[in-house]
Formats: C-alpha cells, structure tokens, sequence
C-alpha cells in the first residue's frame, strides 16, 4: 500500500523517484569532538572543559508518511521514525520531536532535528555529520560537578 502511494506521489511530481528513500537506513555515528562546562570542585567555579569524544550509537530511519505541510508554501514532507542505540546497550530509544513520536524531515537538505531522553540530536544525512547536547545540569543550581552540559560533533556512515 505504501509503495502505491509514493508511485502516486511521484507521478504526481510531488516527490522524485529518489527522494523517497533518502533518508531511510542504519547509520554507524561516531564523536570526534567533545566540549562543555564542568564544575570545579576546587576553586567552587564553572569553567569550560574538553571531554573524551566517546559517544558511538546506531542510529536507524525508517518511514512514517509523507504528507503536504501548510505554511506559506506547500511542502511535501516525511514523517520518520528513528532510534539511537548506544554502543553496548539493548535498548533502542526513540528519537523524536517534542511534540510527537516521530520527526518531520525534508528530502531536499536530508536534515533533521530529535531527541531522545536527555539529548538533543541534530543530523544532515547528506554531509553525514551530526552534533548531539546534553543540557542538564549547571542551571539546577547544583554546583557539585554530578551534572555537567556537554556537546558533541561526529560523523556518521550508512551501515544498511
């Protein structure tokens, strides 16, 4: 039924023969770089401080539907749903928009933006590169170096 729909959808020129799977897959993302700012326990400050670039997960597209989106121009495009699997762990957390259970993309510049519990995910598919934040901590109060914010940039290889 699916494949019925975006035959009709490229009939109609609403998507290219290409567009439809563009985004769909299994992704191998590595950290290359690592930043944020940590609480020294010492001088009792804030500072800015480079991590260990270690985050690697799989991150997995897969379809949704693809629907006209109403602004100021019609736009066709896609809802997916995504997981991110973290290197050693058994579950797949979902990565999603705020409002929804799934993330809207657009085929043209292969970018999107989710979220998963406590990290803000944002991917170009197309340039394969990625930056994830964590943004708990420091404004809590808590000044005991327990919570820090960080941020993160890698790249990311289709793998499936």
């Amino acid at each position: 039924m699916l494949r019925l729909f975006v035959s009709a959808l490229i009939l109609l020129g609403l998507i290219s023969p290409g567009a439809a799977q563009t985004l769909v897959g299994s992704y191998f993302c590595a950290s290359e770089f690592s930043a944020g700012i940590d609480f020294d326990i010492t001088t009792k400050k804030w500072g800015s401080k480079r991590f260990q670039a270690s985050s690697k997960f799989i991150l997995r597209v897969s379809h949704g539907r693809h629907r006209i989106q109403r602004a100021l121009q019609d736009e066709t495009v896609t809802d997916y749903l995504a997981t991110i699997t973290q290197m050693g762990a058994n579950f797949a957390a979902p990565c999603t928009t705020a409002a929804d259970h799934k993330f809207v993309g657009r085929e043209s510049d292969h970018a999107f933006a989710c979220q998963t519990f406590y990290t803000e995910y944002r991917f170009n598919l197309r340039t394969m590169r990625f930056l994830a934040g964590y943004f708990g901590g420091f404004v809590d109060g808590k000044d005991d170096g327990n919570d820090t914010p960080a941020m993160s940039a890698g790249t990311c290889t289709k793998i499936e």
